[in-house]
């Protein structure tokens, strides 16, 4: 009954335990599809990472929950589940170039993993590429120095890989 949503909320009515109209509306029906299969989510933080599996064991075209799981691997500098994940749910690696943030932590994994020959099955651009070599000679030349390199380098995930302190 408020003031604003009145008029939404009488439209909305004809979808309540309509589930033939739902099925029929796309952006209800793209809603559906992606609702989980297994029913194991938790609130609890604790369980985040097993309710990503589940939502992309259900549906694995669900580019949201890939994103936030690769993104927790990354938070908690897990460099080898990251790698993991993306290699398992991510099948078009190789014709697309990946987010920024991806193709940074997968130079790294690479450069753990130099006997792993999937390199070539990722596409990075020139500009990742040449800001690594910056990175690379500017963290040699300042010892190491968060303060010399954060103006060039502080949104990147190497520089969060070396500096960023996480907690216990």
């Amino acid at each position: 009954q408020t003031l604003f949503y009145r008029q939404w909320a009488h439209k909305a009515e004809q979808y309540l335990y309509n589930d033939e109209l739902c099925s029929k509306t796309p952006w209800i029906a793209g809603k559906r599809a992606k609702m989980p299969v297994t029913d194991h989510i938790n609130p609890n933080f604790n369980y985040s990472v097993n309710s990503l599996y589940d939502l992309l064991d259900d549906h694995p075209d669900n580019q949201a929950a890939l994103d936030y799981l690769l993104t927790m691997y990354l938070l908690y500098k897990d460099i080898n589940g990251f790698y993991k994940v993306l290699t398992t749910y991510k099948s078009n690696c190789t014709d697309v170039y990946l987010p920024r943030l991806y193709q940074e932590a997968l130079i790294v994994y690479f450069e753990l993993h130099k006997e792993d020959k999937n390199f070539n099955n990722f596409r990075f651009s020139y500009e990742v590429i040449q800001q690594l070599m910056l990175f690379k000679e500017k963290f040699r030349q300042s010892r190491g120095n968060s303060e010399a390199l954060i103006k060039d380098f502080g949104r990147t995930y190497w520089f969060y890989l070396n500096f960023a302190v996480l907690p216990q």
